[in-house]
């Protein structure tokens, strides 16, 4: 048995410019396969998380979609902020007087949550700590 040895530096360029020479022929013609490939990963069916499924029926909209609704969620996301942020004071001061009334449905609504969140956590299997601070 006989064996023959090519040195790596020598097989490198060879192999590369077949590489090269490959995809220069795939993607040289105005990059029509490039264009097929796009084209069909934006019309591919995904799920609401953007995902392909399995089962096809929950591939309901294509992937392009998705795309743009998730930029306009985000888009949206961004502009309650901005408005919310100019307003931040006088959101905070309607909840401090809100909250400063007597028999407050918001004040109400508040205590029931800590108390409920702090009945679940206690009944579950991990020890709980709570610390409450005044601002």
């Amino acid at each position: 048995m006989a064996t023959l040895e090519i040195p790596k530096d020598v097989l490198d360029p060879i192999i590369n410019a077949h590489v090269t020479k490959a995809l220069t022929e795939v993607f040289g013609n105005g990059g029509l396969v490039l264009q097929q490939v796009v084209a069909k990963v934006l019309q591919a069916r995904v799920d609401d998380r953007g995902e392909p499924d399995r089962y096809s029926s929950r591939n309901a909209i294509p992937y392009i979609e998705y795309l743009a609704r998730e930029a306009l969620k985000e888009a949206a996301k961004a502009a309650v902020k901005e408005a919310l942020a100019s307003h931040q004071d006088a959101m905070r001061a309607a909840i401090v007087k809100e909250l400063s009334k007597a028999n407050s449905p918001m004040l109400k609504s508040l205590a029931a949550s800590l108390v409920a969140g702090v009945a679940t956590a206690a009944a579950g299997s991990y020890q709980l700590t709570v610390t409450l601070k005044e601002p």
